[in-house]
């Protein structure tokens, strides 16, 4: 097995071809994306950084991976192991990786669609934040408070823009934060300077204007759609795999033909359809040993939201909301004045679920007591306290411990970043490239930097 290719251009892809370069894969690799001018989502607090550290956006894929950036890739020929390209090139391979993604579901609503069944003017699907900052003024109105029109509102809200965010729940994320953690997540939302219509419901389009059932009418420039998601299977469905809600795979993220895997959010296994970037990272990882000789498989776990919302800090592993039995034992927190809450729920002392929100310092050292299954401490409320180093960040994490799963950033790359002059977040950043693929890690490479002791300018200019 020689010549990999990867059909798709996003997270999954990019983390699978990096990941198997890692693993020594010497064959071709190739990764064919649609769209050449695709940003990956960011943290917004992260792009400030990036754009002033000057670092591109879209992870790098190693420099010995053939990329075409605009090839929409329309037939897979599975008797002669190619695919074909719009433009009637074709591309062979060995292994075909199916990383086609998701696009937003649009919603079935009067006045959205052109004559032709194209969006209106002015009206565009949003997968996550794709804008830089220094957008327009808007007013823009964003239609969904799930994780990415959470997302997408407070970033426009934090760059100044006139933003409305409709939902159709009593609060963002109602389907996995319960009531005191949904009005604690509205007030941040409302302070990151956006204007929250919940209970209401979108009923049409006209004129320039989002007109709700309760007779409101929304004028905007843009009006952003982040309505859910339907899986990318065409192309899969076309070439006779089979399919469901998503690309139908087994525990080797194969489909139904052998030579074919597929990762991402365009996978169904089992009738479930993971999605997010810890679900896409975990496939990854898991082919790229597969598919180099390991023995693995991959079994969905606990799903993690984590919304990269600069000024929001929230953390939802698992379903919170569902009510623990007697062998479950709930830590909960509530702080409205502060914006602050947090719920974990613990089975035999460790981490089965969890909400946080606002508790900044503890959402890594949560993170990575659920990521190890970990025992907490006896006086659980230390991990809300602030005081985490002995569980995150802290000089006794094994220098060897991953901070960034997206670019397999150590803390000994952030420590020797820091020594050799990266000293603030933009510049490690730089170095090391941490928070640079899905963002969760944010927060840790924040609390590394905060840990590390102050450069002292006297022993520095002496070195020199």
């Amino acid at each position: 097995m020689n010549r990999i290719v990867i059909v798709g251009n996003g997270f999954a892809a990019r983390r699978l071809a990096r990941r198997l370069r890692d693993r020594g894969h010497k064959g071709g690799i190739t990764v064919l994306g649609a769209d050449p001018s695709r940003k990956r989502a960011m943290p917004g607090s992260a792009i400030d950084e990036l754009a002033a550290a000057g670092v591109p956006w879209l992870p790098r894929l190693p420099d010995d991976v053939a990329a075409r950036n605009s090839t929409v890739i329309t037939e897979i020929d599975r008797s002669n192991r190619v695919v074909r390209g719009e433009d009637g090139e074709t591309h062979p391979y060995d292994v075909l990786v199916l990383a086609t993604g998701a696009r937003t579901a649009i919603p079935d609503m009067a006045g959205i669609r052109d004559h032709e069944g194209g969006l209106c003017e002015g009206v565009r699907g949003v997968r996550g934040i794709e804008s830089p900052p220094g957008v327009g003024e808007g007013p823009f109105v964003v239609l969904g408070g799930g994780p990415h029109g959470l997302e997408t509102a407070s970033a426009l809200g934090r760059c100044g823009a006139d933003t409305t965010l409709v939902h159709p729940g009593e609060h963002p994320l109602d389907r996995v934060l319960d009531e005191r953690a949904g009005e604690a997540l509205s007030e941040a939302v409302r302070g990151a300077g956006v204007t929250l219509l919940t209970g209401r419901r979108a009923k049409a389009v006209e004129n320039g204007e989002l007109l709700l059932d309760d007779g409101t009418r929304l004028p905007y420039s843009e009006l952003l759609l982040c309505t859910g998601t339907v899986r990318e299977t065409s192309l899969a469905r076309a070439a006779g795999l089979e399919t469901g809600l998503g690309i139908v795979v087994d525990e080797q993220l194969r489909t139904s033909d052998e030579c074919i895997h597929a990762i991402g959010d365009c996978v169904e296994q089992h009738g479930e359809v993971p999605h997010g970037a810890d679900a896409a990272r975990h496939q990854a990882d898991v082919l790229a040993e597969l598919l180099t000789g390991g023995q693995t498989g991959y079994h969905r776990g606990e799903p993690v939201i984590r919304p990269r919302t600069a000024g929001i800090e929230l953390l939802v592993i698992g379903s919170p909301n569902r009510s623990p039995d007697d062998d479950y034992e709930e830590v909960t927190l509530s702080d409205p004045a502060r914006t602050r809450y947090a719920r974990l729920v613990l089975r035999g002392d460790r981490i089965h679920s969890a909400v946080l929100l606002g508790f900044d310092s503890a959402i890594a050292a949560v993170r990575q007591l659920h990521h190890r299954g970990t025992e907490l401490p006896t006086d659980k409320l230390v991990l809300l306290s602030g005081d985490t180093t002995e569980y995150a960040e802290s000089d006794e994490l094994p220098e060897n411990a991953v901070i960034c799963h997206c670019n397999n950033v150590t803390r000994a790359d952030l420590s020797r970043a820091w020594a050799d002059g990266a000293r603030e977040l933009g510049s490690l950043i730089s170095a090391t490239r941490a928070t640079t693929g899905c963002g969760t890690c944010e927060s840790s490479v924040r609390s590394f930097c905060a840990a590390m002791p102050a450069p002292n300018p006297e022993t520095e200019k002496d070195a020199a």
